[in-house]
């Protein structure tokens, strides 16, 4: 157990919670300190509060910082359990989504299975506006675009809104008038714009359709969680392997989809480089997945990655990812990496 008392002793906590077990490793002055229980899947948080009575009681020392890597968004996103989502689009490009790209995983393979879709077609609304691809307006969305929104986004309840218009990369007027149209209906709105302003508007969309449709569920358990907290400093690990403050979460969750895996890659590297090795494959197996990495001097990143079939353009660690982990049921084949 740690004393709690008023030292200005600087104290770190990594907690890493993964679907089977959460882990944590308490560094202070006098070294590394391990513990680890079963997770809670139902609210991961339950867990993490376990292990901080099991370190520090009931008080919390002022002098922690917590470092938090979480599966919370990449189950959410798998299990589709994330909000009900609105994708405004413009119009005649509501069909992007389920479109995607030609590329096809198996060329010869007649019996493709699709990936599972994010949401439904009901829940992308056409607006009438065009945007050229050098930033030039064609059309401008009509006057009564908001009420128009705002009816639907009732109707459909809609707890999350992702807006990805044609070329906004250019020129983002558009969307920021959707935005401003739809301030009033309390849900957040997410812009790709902002999220992802370049061209290339399948992956620009999904990038942008999955941090809308996870942010709220991210948002919802950090707060649960910072409200037990109190006033201790919370980070959330970030899929290339940074940190990101837990009150912009909600914005950036699309960050958080590689999180836990993310630190194993950061852990194992870091391992590696005080022992004198420049180039190794990082193998971290969980209770659900196992997780592969190559390292050559640095840890690999990439924007070319895709999770269940939907390219994520953002900068992340490249990981290979099986699901056959060391409490799964699966049974893991050669060459299944």
């Amino acid at each position: 157990m740690t004393n709690t008392g008023k030292t200005q002793e600087r104290l770190i906590l990594g907690i890493d919670t993964g679907g089977t077990f959460t882990d944590f490793v308490l560094q202070s002055e006098s070294g590394l300190q391990t513990f680890k229980l079963p997770s809670t899947p139902d609210d991961p948080s339950r867990a993490i509060l376990k292990g901080l009575d099991h370190f520090f009681g009931q008080e919390l020392p002022e002098n922690l910082e917590i470092i938090h890597g979480s599966t919370v968004a990449t189950n959410a996103f798998l299990e589709r359990k994330g909000a009900k989502t609105l994708l405004i689009t413009t119009y005649g490009f509501e069909d992007v989504l389920f479109i995607g790209r030609q590329n096809r995983p198996k060329l010869y393979d007649f019996n493709v299975t699709r990936p599972r879709e994010i949401i439904p077609r009901s829940m992308v609304a056409g607006v009438k506006e065009r945007m050229l691809f050098d930033g030039t307006v064609l059309k401008s969305p009509g006057k009564t675009i908001g009420n128009r929104l705002h009816r639907i986004c009732r109707e459909k309840g809609a707890e999350s809104v992702a807006v990805c218009l044609l070329h906004s990369y250019a020129n983002d007027a558009h969307e920021r008038r959707i935005k401003e149209e739809l301030l009033k209906t309390d849900v957040p709105i997410i812009l790709s714009s902002k999220i992802l302003p370049e061209f290339r508007e399948y992956e620009r969309l999904t990038t942008t359709l999955l941090n809308a449709y996870l942010g709220p569920v991210i948002s919802s358990y950090i707060k649960r969680l910072s409200r037990s907290l109190e006033k201790v400093p919370l980070h959330i690990q970030q899929s290339n392997g940074g940190i990101l403050p837990a009150a912009d979460i909600e914005k950036r969750a699309i960050y958080t989809l590689l999180s836990g895996p993310a630190g194993g890659v950061h852990g194992s590297h870091q391992l590696a480089r005080e022992m004198g090795l420049e180039k190794l494959i990082t193998f971290d197996m969980g209770g659900t997945s196992s997780d592969v990495s190559l390292c050559d001097r640095k840890p690999t990143l990439t924007r070319e990655h895709q999770i269940d079939g939907y390219p994520i353009r953002i900068e992340v660690m490249d990981i290979n990812t099986v699901g056959a982990g060391g409490g799964s049921s699966r049974t893991w084949t050669p060459g299944a990496c």
